[in-house]
């Protein structure tokens, strides 16, 4: 026996029901961070970049923490002055910070190169980009 209705018309039902539902109350509250702040600041060349993803790689020799940021879309200004309406777009970009604490750390951000002008880190092949995902330490 089958209903009336048909995948495709169930799926729409359940998607604006889903829609409709009322939200839940989520109180959520903020506190700045000056000393991660920091570590975002510390290359006047990179700007911000979105669909951030961590992945912790462990210690170091050193026994310090090692943490890689991988970066989607990007910007990289095009001088120290950090002006967002003259810099470079790019697809991604990575970090790689040393230690865990923020108020001790340090960053340093990469980006690649192409034709003198900053690009993806990981470069664009036959004109398709990669957004990096997130990731995982296999040991």
């Amino acid at each position: 026996m089958t209903s009336g209705l048909s995948r495709p018309a169930l799926c729409i039902g359940l998607g604006l029901l889903v829609a409709c539902a009322e939200a839940p109350n989520l109180n959520v509250t903020a506190t700045a961070w000056p000393e991660a702040n920091r570590l975002f600041t510390q290359d006047p060349l990179w700007i911000g970049g979105d669909g951030a993803y961590w992945c912790d790689l462990g210690l170091n020799s050193a026994g310090e923490g090692r943490v890689l940021g991988l970066f989607v879309d990007s910007l990289i200004a095009k001088d120290v002055a950090g002006d967002p309406g003259r810099s470079y777009f790019i697809r991604n970009s990575i970090a790689m910070q040393s230690g865990y604490d923020p108020s001790a750390a340090w960053m340093a951000f990469l980006w690649g190169q192409t034709d003198g002008r900053a690009g993806s880190y990981f470069a664009e092949v036959d004109k398709q980009w990669f957004w990096p995902e997130p990731c995982a330490v296999i040991s």
